[in-house]
């Protein structure tokens, strides 16, 4: 996917992975062919040349590493034990777009990511939960937010459910109010 191929032939080549990456095997296979470094590319490229293309390219390549993450193999591959490309992208990239299509793609990605335990706790620690409630604060109150409410919602919900990471997820909502709020330490 890194070789120069017109707009409509790459969302059609995404179009065609994303039915394929209905099956786990698939999924698994698109990602070890280490498509994840191509679709992240895509899915940040400017969109400065042709805002339609590129906003089309970079929703369709967003969603298909969401897509991709819903496989339990192919989203542990894609977390690396917390050093995976996908979620430093999702951490420095997506949640803090202006892109509203990336932020939903990135409530989306951490949700997936937080489906174990050990995900949960150490996404935690990472500090996931405050860029959350930032977006969640964000579209408080605006007309068509439901899906990122539900989204962020959920991904707290499973941020939440680990043994002492609902403490931190409830001090951070209460801290997100107040300003000049400070990191929680243990």
């Amino acid at each position: 996917m890194d070789t120069e191929v017109g707009s409509d032939l790459m969302e059609t080549i995404l179009e065609l992975l994303a039915t394929l990456a209905e099956h786990d095997g698939i999924k698994l296979q698109v990602v070890q062919a280490g498509a994840a470094t191509s679709l992240l590319r895509l899915s940040c490229k400017s969109e400065d040349e042709n805002e339609r293309d590129g906003s089309v390219l970079s929703k369709a390549a967003a969603d298909l590493i969401v897509q991709l993450l819903t496989g339990d193999e192919s989203m542990k591959v894609l977390y690396d034990s917390g050093n995976g490309q996908v979620l430093k992208a999702v951490m420095s990239s997506w949640l803090p777009s202006e892109r509203e299509h990336l932020q939903v793609a990135g409530v989306l990605a951490v949700g997936n990511f937080a489906r174990n335990e050990e995900n949960c706790v150490q996404l935690v620690a990472m500090g996931i939960v405050e860029p959350l409630l930032n977006l969640l604060h964000k579209h408080d109150g605006r007309l068509g937010a439901m899906n990122m409410q539900h989204g962020v919602l959920s991904a707290l919900r499973n941020l939440a459910i680990p043994g002492g990471c609902h403490e931190h997820v409830a001090w951070c909502s209460e801290c997100s109010q107040e300003p000049g709020h400070s990191r929680w330490v243990p």
